[in-house]
């Protein structure tokens, strides 16, 4: 006898063995186990008949509504209806009424009239799929069984799929669809229903310690939030997340064109642990990925994109990304770390014009890159970070074309940076010494400052060059000291000589031992007024 549960496949039933069959001790009594089918929200009522056409024209203070790709028939008499101005975001054309009556396949009258002369409206109507969404999630919470939703679009106006805080009997929680089902939220969405200001919209099953001393463990696939390009303007005080994901393995959700107006809020928030494959934040703004918890967060071929924040990682928490694609484009850091972030060949696309791709916060953050991408015409900087932060690249390659960009941020104090050497910079200034980093002394014949007589620095971290030109009154065995831009994990050595320039040349030595954060070297010898010296500096 077998069950054909769409999470778990053909599943078969596991009898008890025989009555006169002995048993090992260690198993003690083997009873009969039943696999429950899934419950299927549509013997609920819960129809996903929604359309969506994107060519509507609206006509202010008018109730009729026109749409050439459209096909209107007397069944959408009574259903939700509302157009988005994409220009905009808002709902006016018209805003969240019912249909009338329908005058032919491409023209319904409705009950609100429109508020805007709008061309190429989004335009949206369908049945009010709330109440049989909160009666079908109801029995399966009470029947133990995952639901399934239909496939289509279903119109919302509350939270949904959001309790209980703690499990039943122990039992685990899912939701999923027969194919792919699309939540819409009307503008007329009731925010409040939401459980608390920080609880997901849609979904959100654990309530923090209390209920991990169970072993239950959520599911959700196949499902998407999509708004039709509506703006939350007015509910940017929000702090709520549309999925709120703990102990919870995630496959295919989407939550696009859907306006998260302020940073506060997310399309996810994810709670470790947590190992979601193909999660997507498109075209939403706030964040979308906010990653809490003291417990890893996995991530397989996820996006965002167009946030203020594509990822933000609190202190403690931990996130690894596989494959995945990070963008935005509005303004700040594109990655906030305060926690850990280890990316395994990911692409990223900070669009900001005054923010970072990575910034690292507090004292533990860290951010670990390889075989990543990193490609932008506008961010002015790579890595910015606060003291005692680490970032650790590999295999990498830098793209920063934005004029002047740096791949550190040159103000960045206390950072620890380790390139081993098999990145690759295509453009933006790599991380390496400056000129204002090296300070000759007088027994060069100039005045001590820093960058004084220096030209021609190259390099990066690990090796680099420099040009020094004598000038005035040198004295013999000159010194230069260095700084590094930023503190090393550990002592380096170096190895260093003069390799060139129009002056004699003569051995250089570390006469202050390397540490973490500069050395100094001494050039043995009396240096010629108006000659140059070519030093180089090679670190093991």
């Amino acid at each position: 006898m077998s069950n054909n549960n769409p999470f778990l496949g053909s599943v078969e039933v596991v009898a008890a063995p025989p009555s006169n069959v002995a048993q090992p001790a260690f198993l003690g009594t083997v009873e009969a186990e039943t696999v429950t089918k899934s419950l299927y929200a549509s013997n609920y009522g819960v129809k996903a008949d929604g359309q969506w056409v994107y060519d509507a024209v609206s006509t202010n203070n008018s109730a009729t509504i026109t749409s050439a790709s459209a096909n209107f028939t007397a069944a959408d008499v009574g259903k939700v209806v509302f157009g988005v101005n994409p220009s905009t975001g808002a709902a006016t054309g018209p805003p969240q009424g019912t249909i009338l009556s329908v005058t032919n396949p491409n023209t319904i009258v409705v009950s609100v009239v429109a508020t805007a002369n709008l061309t190429g409206v989004w335009l949206c109507w369908g049945t009010d799929d709330t109440a049989a969404c909160a009666a079908a999630w109801t029995a399966a919470l009470a029947a133990n069984q995952y639901l399934i939703l239909p496939s289509g679009f279903i119109l919302v106006q509350t939270c949904l799929f959001n309790s209980p805080t703690t499990p039943v009997n122990n039992k685990n929680y899912g939701l999923s669809s027969d194919g792919f089902s699309t939540l819409c939220p009307t503008p007329n969405f009731d925010f409040t229903t939401a459980p608390s200001s920080t609880s997901g919209l849609f979904f959100q099953l654990d309530a923090g310690a209390s209920s991990r001393t169970v072993p239950n463990y959520s599911s959700i696939s196949n499902i998407g939030v999509y708004g039709g390009g509506q703006s939350l303007a007015a509910h940017s005080s929000l702090t709520n997340s549309v999925f709120n994901l703990a102990q919870c393995n995630a496959n295919n959700l989407w939550v696009w064109f859907w306006g998260l107006s302020a940073q506060s809020m997310s399309a996810f928030t994810l709670n470790g642990p947590v190992v979601g494959y193909n999660l997507i934040a498109y075209e939403c703004f706030g964040t979308g990925f906010n990653v809490t918890g003291l417990q890893e967060v996995i991530l397989y071929s996820a996006y965002a994109g167009s946030q203020n924040h594509a990822v933000s990682i609190a202190s403690g928490a931990t996130l690894s990304s596989f494959g995945s694609q990070w963008g935005q484009q509005l303004t700040g850091a594109s990655i906030n770390i305060a926690g850990t972030f280890n990316s395994y060949g990911d692409q990223f696309l900070p669009g900001t014009s005054n923010g970072y791709c990575f910034f690292l916060s507090g004292s533990v953050a860290r951010l670990h890159l390889h075989g990543a991408e990193i490609t932008s015409t506008t961010t002015p900087w790579g890595i910015a970070s606060q003291a005692g932060c680490a970032a650790f690249v590999s295999n990498t390659i830098w793209n920063l074309s934005a004029a002047g960009a740096q791949i550190v941020d040159v103000n960045t104090t206390g950072l620890i940076y380790v390139d081993d050497g098999t990145n690759t910079y295509l453009a933006g200034t790599p991380p390496g010494i400056a000129a204002a980093n090296i300070t000759p002394s007088t027994g060069w014949g100039t005045s001590g400052a820093a960058g004084n007589g220096v030209s021609a620095v190259a390099g990066d971290i690990r090796r680099f060059s420099f040009t020094i030109t004598a000038a005035g009154t040198p004295s013999a065995n000159p010194t230069v000291a260095i700084a590094f831009p930023w503190t090393h994990n550990r002592v380096p050595f170096f190895i260093v000589q003069q390799v060139g320039g129009t002056g004699a040349i003569e051995p250089v030595t570390i006469s202050t031992a390397a540490t973490t954060t500069g050395m100094t070297l001494t050039w043995n010898g009396t240096p010629a007024a108006g000659a140059t010296y070519i030093i180089t500096c090679l670190s093991q």
